[in-house]
């Protein structure tokens, strides 16, 4: 078996573990990356295929907001980064405000990429306030966002 053929063969096996692995909900733009590799992926199994439908199928029953919303503060967080690594920083800001809402989140964390979020769409008294409202270790880091803004302003 050639090099390519056992990467092409873990990127598959990846694919179809995660499938099965995300909650529904937590994240389309996930379950889409894998639903498309599993599905057209050569040795994609049925389960995977069947599974990739299904889900698609009660995520399109439910409300917009309601398929958004990560399950909990951890995968909301998680998500939050990703969307703010690709540069949507106003979806990232939600997914923060709503780790922020749920229990099990360093609060001061949340916060800070709150506050980064928001600066980076724009919104730089939301930014402010976000990065005031951070504590902890994360203070002397939001310190130096907000002399950042200071200097921007």
């Amino acid at each position: 078996m050639s090099g390519r053929a056992v990467a092409h063969g873990a990127i598959v096996s990846i694919a179809v573990a995660l499938v099965f692995a995300i909650p529904a909900g937590a994240n389309d733009d996930a379950h889409k990356i894998a639903e498309k590799f599993a599905g057209e992926a050569d040795g994609a199994t049925d389960g995977a295929k069947k599974k990739g439908a299904e889900r698609k199928a009660t995520e399109a029953k439910k409300p917009a907001t309601e398929r958004k919303a990560a399950p909990d503060a951890k995968k909301a967080m998680v998500t939050a980064e990703a969307y703010y690594g690709y540069g949507d920083y106003a979806q990232a800001a939600d997914l923060y405000r709503t780790a922020l809402t749920k229990g099990g989140v360093d609060k001061d964390l949340a916060n800070l990429r709150l506050g980064m979020s928001l600066l980076g769409a724009g919104d730089k008294a939301g930014a402010t306030a976000a990065f005031n409202a951070a504590g902890g270790v994360q203070a002397p880091v939001a310190k130096l966002w907000l002399t950042y803004l200071a200097q921007k302003a």
